[in-house]
């Protein structure tokens, strides 16, 4: 094979790349031997490490630059060489600026017993690294024994409450800001007693074909229930033939015309977050048919 000594086939152009994102600059490289491939940043050789990877694939070489900021901007040259002689190339990265970013959306709501521990986790990007402050309402939070504020290298970072307490409850905001601008994120803490997790109770009804068939399921102040019917393990739909009405704490089910083949077990099944309760009840719907009697009198006129 000819000797010869490296050339560029495809060479390295201006570029630019927001700040947080990642740069990827490439080189074609031909030569024989094969050239010995060397890039450098500011006239500084470039090794391998958790920011620049050195990607080689046949005659082509890539330098990549994850998660760019302002201090990888500058000069980027890229330097082929074998015993025949020496070529290099270059380019300039430009890094942009970028606004404060929220690379994490929180949960809108988080609910906690009383004495329990709860915690709130951010990552914030931005070039500079954004400065974070913790808020609940229009109050800034400050640390102490029983919270504990967090913030790391990488833009993320937590608050961590412990023994939590019901005037603990409120709207928990995560303010971002750089001199560039600022990005927030806020969630709703909810602290309750243990108490307020799920429990029902539904009565037993002995009725006549035809007869009121209503069962009324209710929980003790209970956030966030969701309700569901069952005949004989079977879940009921609203229909027709079922009426269901459902409120924050409470539901109905309501037999519409009930005859001999509606008796059974009845289940009423709550629940949240915090657990599930079930209250089963029987109705019983008698032969007795249920008359409604209308009764029309007539009034005769003699006139004599």
């Amino acid at each position: 094979m000819k000797k010869e000594k490296p050339v560029f086939l495809s060479q390295l152009s201006p570029s630019s790349v927001m700040s947080g994102e990642t740069a990827q600059l490439t080189v074609r490289v031909a030569g024989f031997p094969k050239p010995i491939v060397q890039w450098f940043h500011n006239g500084r050789a470039i090794k391998s490490s958790s920011v620049y990877r050195l990607i080689e694939e046949k005659e082509e070489y890539t330098l990549v630059i994850t998660r760019v900021t302002s201090e990888y901007e500058g000069e980027y040259s890229c330097t082929a060489t074998n015993r025949f002689g020496q070529m290099t190339c270059s380019t300039y990265l430009e890094v942009k600026k970028s606004d404060v970013s929220q690379a994490e959306r929180w949960v809108e709501k988080m609910f906690q017993t009383r004495g329990g521990e709860v915690s709130f986790q951010y990552r914030a990007q931005g070039d500079p690294v954004p400065d974070v402050k913790w808020y609940r309402g229009a109050f800034q939070i400050q640390p102490s024994r029983n919270c504990i504020i967090l913030t790391h290298p990488d833009g993320s970072g937590l608050i961590s409450i412990k023994s939590v307490k019901q005037g603990d409850s409120g709207l928990y905001t995560c303010k971002a800001t750089n001199q560039f601008g600022e990005a927030t994120c806020s969630a709703e803490l909810v602290v309750f007693r243990e108490q307020e997790q799920v429990t029902v109770k539904i009565d037993s009804l002995e009725i006549n074909i035809g007869g009121h068939a209503k069962f009324e399921c209710e929980t003790e102040d209970a956030p966030n229930v969701t309700f569901k019917w069952y005949k004989s393990s079977v879940e009921i739909r609203h229909s027709e033939k079922y009426r269901i009405l459902s409120r924050p704490t409470s539901s109905s089910l309501e037999v519409v015309k009930p005859v001999k083949a509606d008796s059974g077990e009845y289940t009423c099944k709550a629940s949240n977050q915090h657990g599930t309760d079930s209250c089963t009840a029987t109705l019983i719907v008698t032969g007795k048919i249920q008359l409604t009697m209308l009764c029309f009198y007539s009034l005769c006129l003699h006139v004599c």
